[in-house]
């Protein structure tokens, strides 16, 4: 619980912007649209939100326990290597 309560005071507070990218690769926020090149991509609602989290990081590390920790519920299991 209290490594849980540390990870919510480390998450940034300032607004979040409504498109992101990297090179080709787009991610609308508000629509809940990805897409490469122009192409939409067809991604689950997991897919989408593991795309998020790495597009919001801008090129830093995000670590499997940031990740389970924004994406993932708090029921899963935080020792899959899934």
């Amino acid at each position: 619980m209290l490594a849980r309560v540390e990870a919510l005071g480390r998450r940034p507070g300032a607004p979040k912007r409504a498109h992101l990218g990297y090179r080709e690769l787009t991610l609308d926020r508000e629509q809940r649209v990805a897409a490469r090149a122009g192409r939409r991509l067809a991604l689950s609602p997991k897919e989408f939100a593991v795309l998020e989290c790495l597009l919001a990081a801008e090129g830093k590390p995000v670590s499997a326990e940031e990740l389970l920790e924004r994406v993932w519920d708090q029921a899963t299991d935080p020792f899959t290597t899934t």
